[in-house]
């Protein structure tokens, strides 16, 4: 599921996705229906919201009890400006872009609103540029849909 057309088409032509879906994120309902998918990964998203409860409340509508939900997210420590802006000679678009970083403390707390339980995290860095002058950190999430029970070994 992408809001860019020229995204999904890469992905038809690298044959990897059985169903594609053009749909904008900040808007819901998901075109899925309840407990419909068994996984949910976000990659390179996370960053376009200032705000991702929205996602985080579809997400766990559209999964199963025990589905695994993966994503990466911008990550800043408490204090943080929430905000990075990526310079116009970095994104290659011409154009600079404002990105957002969470802290683990706020993901960790829409996880526990939505039902999720947290399994892992995996910090790492993110370059803003191809001559990897500049970074910023990033932080990998690994979830899981619970109904009370166990994560059943994903420690």
């Amino acid at each position: 599921m992408d809001i860019s057309e020229e995204m999904l088409e890469i992905c038809r032509n690298k044959g990897s996705a059985a169903r594609l879906v053009y749909h904008d994120l900040t808007v819901s309902p998901y075109p899925f229906g309840d407990a419909s998918c068994n996984h949910a990964v976000s990659t390179g998203v996370f960053q376009f919201f200032e705000n991702p409860d929205l996602v985080f409340g579809e997400v766990i509508r559209i999964l199963r009890i025990g589905g695994i939900f993966v994503f990466v997210t911008g990550d800043r420590e408490p204090g943080e400006d929430i905000r990075v802006v990526v310079g116009a000679e970095q994104t290659g678009t011409g154009a600079a872009v404002t990105m957002y970083r969470h802290t683990s403390g706020e993901v960790t707390g829409l996880l526990e609103k939505h039902g999720f339980r947290l399994a892992d995290t995996l910090e790492f860095t993110v370059w803003k540029d191809m001559k990897r002058s500049e970074w910023f950190p990033a932080r990998a999430y690994l979830a899981q849909k619970h109904s009370g029970g166990t994560l059943r070994g994903l420690i």
